[in-house]
């Protein structure tokens, strides 16, 4: 098999490992596990207190963002901060209004003060992503832009 000019790997599995956290956020577990008793047990064991599942949520978003600031960061906005960060929040709520409309659906029910609950959490687990990213990049670069 012939490699073209510039290919590589590490660079893919960059840009594949968002869209897989997407689709593991986007995945409606609760309804699958429904249908095996010992999935359903073990998955209200871990997410029934409401305290782990604000954790989950948070830590899922979080990694969402820190995960797209780190892949579409540069490539889209170079070094103009405040772009990128309005890029990826908004990235963030739309996975976040995504996730709960599928939930919404296959619960069929309307939404409810836990779905905005929950969006909001997202949110905040966004801006705790894509405040690692931004201190990791070093406070020189910061929101400001550009390099000093």
């Amino acid at each position: 098999m012939l490699r073209k000019a510039g290919y590589n790997n590490a660079a893919m599995w960059k840009r594949i490992i968002p869209l897989l956290w997407v689709a593991g956020i986007l995945l409606p577990v609760a309804y699958i596990v429904q249908y095996w008793p010992p999935a359903r047990q073990a998955f209200d064991w871990v997410f029934g207190p409401l305290w782990m599942h604000v954790l989950t949520h948070a830590f899922l978003f979080a990694a969402l963002a820190y995960l797209a600031a780190a892949t579409l960061g540069w490539p889209l906005f170079g070094h103009a901060r405040w772009p990128m960060v309005l890029g990826v929040l908004g990235l963030v709520l739309a996975a976040a209004l995504l996730q709960e409309g599928i939930q919404l659906a296959y619960k069929a029910r309307p939404v409810m003060a836990d779905d905005v609950l929950d969006i909001g959490v997202d949110l905040a687990g966004g801006l705790v992503g894509l405040g690692l990213y931004l201190l990791r990049q070093g406070p020189l670069r910061g929101l400001a832009g550009g390099r000093r």
